[in-house]
């Protein structure tokens, strides 16, 4: 069920009732990338039985042709399963999996492509179809259950529906139990959208004697919708809503549950959507935790920002005893949810790009389009962050793509750039979050770490229109549309910044393609608690 909810989350935005697609919720297929043993990597020497060996032709990322580049580093889940022996986790380039008595990961081909479905949901609302049915068992029993928009869009293009409907069918019924979960004029009236955008079940799951469901939206273009969380109590035939505040403009991605004595913990993943930008970091890995009623629950976030979270946006998650997994587009986390809170509680691997480095080094420039070396990178190995094309938009697909990686370089540049900072809103937002504010400045995309600012691989807007990613840069985009980026993905620290410039020292540099084969692999991560304001703080105080 989990593959076909998130493929047909994975189409194209649309014009108003014209144009038909499905919002990204996570990703697909694609290439795929593996690990062979080498400094920092967590594969064993030996692997026991039923745990998989690393497939070597796997782990090399090659840069294809057919692949957008954000494409080529989307490393979004979009399942997870485990037995006794291992844990496995599907992405679009691999699946990745965990050996629990070895405590370390294998890497292999992707197993499914899970983009057919997209076509098909695509055909079916272009020919004004209500959506199907999908199933659920609880206590040996099956559900049946969709969400839809009344009036069908899709029969009259010239009448928007008026509102989202959830709809079940207990076992042995024919007719579906109906809930209205929010009409046009709710959604005008909070301020997220203009139009009612295709509602999606993007999780459904049976907790004790109870089936809980998660439905979003599209969003984009305007088109939205109120995240809701649905309960059927099967002893009285009802549907219950949930709409939390703090989550109603998200998109939930994943949904599982976990009980300690009387308490049950829903955990969701969250996103946001825009047009082109279907992950954007939103609330990170959410607990809402209640007792006897379960719409007077207690929400708390966990988040690239105030945890070990290793990675912005939690698409699956996976719930087993003590243990709560969680993969990121940038990395894996185990769990022990019941201490959740506790730094140590948290067991993760984060994603990364490692290349050789010949014996005569790594000639690095400073800019994507830079005609000369600044210096000379001599260690063994190099940390790839990006690619970039160097070449114009547009080539045809069958020809090579020419680039650079960017690579972490530990000595860092300094660059000023001419944009400064603003406020997105003059008035205060009492929805902000601790770590939230209304800032904006060139490094906006990347987070306080404590001593610098970072960027995961899910916190690159993979823009779908538009000129692509946008960084660090000084010179801004040449005459054939490319960015002359100084830094994508590297860290950095802030010098200076004011209301006309931003001066920052990046840490990395960049390397003509030709010269490195990237291996993908997960290592432990390292991250540290953050015990440190970020500057922006006392700029945005000092500023505005």
């Amino acid at each position: 069920m989990r593959q076909s909810l998130w493929a047909r989350q994975n189409g194209l935005g649309r014009s108003p009732w014209v144009w038909v697609g499905l919002i990204c919720l996570g990703a697909c297929n694609g290439q795929s990338i593996s690990l062979e043993e080498q400094p920092g990597d967590v594969t064993a020497p030996s692997t026991p039985a039923n745990c998989p060996s690393t497939d070597g032709a796997a782990q090399r990322l090659t840069i294809q042709a057919d692949l957008s580049v954000a494409d080529q580093f989307d490393f979004t889940a979009w399942d997870i399963q485990a037995d006794s022996d291992t844990v496995t986790v599907q992405t679009r380039h691999h699946q990745l999996v965990f050996c629990r008595e070895t405590q370390s990961w294998a890497m292999l081909p992707p197993t499914t492509d899970t983009t057919s479905n997209v076509t098909q949901d695509q055909e079916l609302l272009l020919a004004g179809e209500d959506p199907a049915f999908q199933t659920i068992e609880l206590a040996g029993e099956t559900y049946q259950y969709r969400v839809l928009l009344r009036p069908n869009p899709f029969l009259d293009f010239e009448n928007p529906p008026e509102k989202a409907i959830f709809e079940l069918i207990p076992p042995g019924e024919t007719e579906a139990i109906a809930l209205d979960l929010y009409t046009l004029e709710q959604l005008r009236a909070s301020g997220i959208g203009a139009d009612l955008g295709i509602p999606t079940v993007t999780a459904a799951i049976p907790v004790e004697d109870m089936l809980f469901f998660a439905v979003s939206s599209e969003q984009g273009e305007g088109f939205s919708g109120l995240s809701s969380l649905v309960r059927y109590d099967p002893s009285n035939g009802s549907l219950e809503l949930q709409q939390p505040d703090e989550l109603i403009a998200t998109q939930i991605t994943d949904l599982q549950a976990t009980i300690n004595d009387d308490q049950t913990t829903l955990w969701l993943g969250t996103k946001y959507a825009a047009e082109g930008s279907s992950l954007i970091p939103a609330r990170g890995l959410v607990a809402y935790e209640f007792n006897q009623d379960w719409r007077d629950g207690k929400i708390s976030f966990h988040t690239i920002h105030n945890s070990p979270l290793i990675g912005a946006i939690p698409t699956q998650l996976h719930a087993e005893g003590d243990v709560l997994w969680a993969a990121t587009g940038n990395g894996i986390c185990n769990i022990q949810w019941r201490n959740i809170d506790q730094w140590d509680a948290w067991n993760c691997w984060r994603f990364a790009l490692e290349a050789q480095v010949s014996e005569s080094g790594l000639p690095i420039y400073r800019s994507l389009l830079a005609e000369t070396p600044s210096t000379t990178l001599t260690t063994d190995t190099a940390e790839v962050l990006w690619w970039a094309s160097t070449v114009p938009f547009g080539i045809a697909h069958e020809q090579p793509k020419k680039g650079r990686f960017e690579v972490a370089y530990p000595t860092g540049f300094r660059v000023t750039v001419p944009e400064g900072a603003f406020q997105w809103d003059s008035e205060p937002g009492a929805d902000l979050l601790p770590w939230e504010d209304r800032l904006y400045w060139p490094g906006e995309e990347w987070h306080w770490a404590g001593d610098r600012f970072g960027r995961s691989f899910d916190e690159v807007m993979g823009q779908q229109v538009g000129l692509g990613p946008v960084g660090i840069s000084e010179q801004g985009y040449n005459p054939e549309g490319i960015q002359d980026l100084n830094a994508l993905r590297g860290d950095l620290t802030l010098f200076a910044l004011d209301l006309d410039s931003t001066t920052v020292d990046y840490f990395s540099g960049w390397v003509d393609d030709a010269l490195l084969e990237p291996d993908f692999t997960l290592v432990p991560s390292e991250k540290k608690p953050i015990t440190t304001e970020s500057p922006l703080k006392a700029i945005a105080a000092e500023l505005f």
